[in-house]
């Protein structure tokens, strides 16, 4: 069972990343962006292992129409990329949801301003990896048949009741853009009632996909189950659409509340050479809304 407050991994990598920079900023001032110290014409991406081969394809074709410039992509995890961005560590952090309040709030403590953010595009169920919607998923017999956001929060977030919660671990990046649109990145869960479901291999590429597969089983086996994953492909399971001003909600839609949008943060006025290749990205993903 998680307790508020614990460390995980993915959090103490990043606070190992980010202690070089803890030193105050004058107050009032406004820093220059980071500027890591590599030869010129390397870029350095950070991403999570989900992304990374996506990146990597786009970076070899990028590096064969760019001669003496070399992309290095490194897969680590979403929190762990962002820390390298506001540690100066990486040229840009690509990853596949909105940054938190705090990653946003490091960097412009550290620099004096936010960074800038791009939406390179939506994530896709078709395509393992890029950052699906996350589906509410219940057995097939279940009696639900839809549910508000406000639904989802108080399951999540008030004292027992009628529902199990399976979700992705709270700490991984599917678990802190579930806790950012849910409860602004709070953790106050309702935690004996919330089964986490953790990567089998920290930083080993498709895990989402095994992830994804054992919340789809331990919620078909459980009618009072409430499932986050991306919408499943069995039998025995439903997708339950989410009421938005009066209309049903489901991951194909525009406007599905639980979308995940590929998101670019890198420094306000960066080098030519990393704007271009973050341009050539927007035609790896599908569009976004």
């Amino acid at each position: 069972m998680r307790r508020p407050g614990r460390i995980g991994p993915l959090v103490l990598a990043s606070a190992l990343l980010l202690a070089p920079a803890l030193l105050p900023a004058p107050a009032g001032a406004e820093l220059a962006p980071p500027q890591p110290m590599r030869p010129a014409g390397t870029l350095v991406i950070a991403t999570s292992a989900a992304l990374a081969p996506a990146l990597r394809r786009a970076a070899h074709r990028f590096e064969a129409a760019h001669a003496g410039v070399h992309v290095l992509i490194l897969g680590q995890g979403s929190d762990v990329a962002m820390a390298r961005l506001y540690t100066g560590q990486a040229d840009a952090a690509v990853i596949g949801r909105d940054a938190s309040d705090n990653e946003i709030k490091a960097y412009a403590w550290i620099y004096g301003h936010a960074p800038q953010a791009e939406a390179l595009g939506a994530g896709s169920r078709a395509t393992p990896g890029l950052s699906p919607a996350l589906a509410v998923i219940v057995a097939a017999r279940s009696p639900l048949r839809a549910m508000t956001l406000e639904d989802l929060r108080q399951a999540l977030a008030t004292a027992p009741g009628p529902f199990h919660i399976v979700m992705p671990d709270a700490q991984s990046g599917t678990g802190r853009f579930l806790r950012h649109r849910l409860h602004q990145d709070a953790a106050q869960f309702y935690w004996p009632r919330v089964r986490e479901i953790a990567p089998p291999a920290p930083g080993q590429a498709g895990r989402d996909g095994e992830i994804d597969r054992a919340i789809a089983t331990a919620v078909a086996a459980d009618p009072k189950a409430l499932g986050f994953a991306a919408a499943p492909r069995r039998p025995g399971l439903r997708v339950l659409p989410i009421r938005a001003g009066g209309r049903l909600l489901r991951p194909a839609d525009r406007d599905y509340p639980l979308r995940r949008t590929i998101m670019a943060y890198r420094p306000v006025g960066a080098q030519p050479l990393l704007i271009a290749y973050l341009a050539c990205l927007r035609g790896v993903f599908p569009p976004a809304s």
